[in-house]
C-alpha cells in the first residue's frame, strides 16, 4: 500500500478537523449560551473550511520539521475536538481548543505551502 505524499497527509489532517466541525456543527452551536459564543463559533467554523480551502488549492510539499510538528499538535488536538465533542459540558474551553486547532490548521496549510 503505497504512503500517502506530505501534502496529502495534511490536507487529511486540516480535513479532519474541518469536516468533524461540519459534521457536528448544529450540536455544538446549540451547545452555545450567549450570542458571542455562537459568533465566535461561527468565525471559528469559518476559518476552518477557509484553511480547508486553502489547502486544498495548493501544493504542500514542505515537510520541514517546523512543519512536521505542527502536524502533530494539529493531529492532537483535533483528536481532543473530537473526544470533547461527545460531552460538550464546557463550551468555553471548548471554543478554546477548537481555537487552539484552527490556528494550527492555518498555520500548517500557510507553512507547508509551495509557491
Amino acid at each position: 500500500m503505497p504512503t500517502a505524499s506530505p501534502s496529502d497527509q495534511i490536507k487529511k489532517e486540516i480535513g479532519d478537523l474541518y469536516l468533524h466541525l461540519e459534521r457536528n456543527f448544529s450540536k455544538i452551536h446549540g451547545k452555545c449560551q450567549t450570542e458571542a459564543q455562537k459568533k465566535e463559533f461561527l468565525n471559528l467554523y469559518s476559518a476552518a473550511r477557509d484553511a480547508f480551502w486553502q489547502a486544498q488549492a495548493r501544493t504542500l510539499a514542505d515537510n520541514s520539521a517546523t512543519v512536521q510538528s505542527i502536524r502533530k499538535e494539529l493531529k492532537d488536538t483535533t483528536k481532543q475536538v473530537k473526544s470533547s465533542t461527545k460531552k460538550l459540558k464546557d463550551i468555553v474551553a471548548f471554543l478554546n481548543l477548537v481555537k487552539e486547532a484552527v490556528k494550527l490548521a492555518a498555520a500548517v496549510a500557510s507553512l507547508a505551502a509551495t509557491a
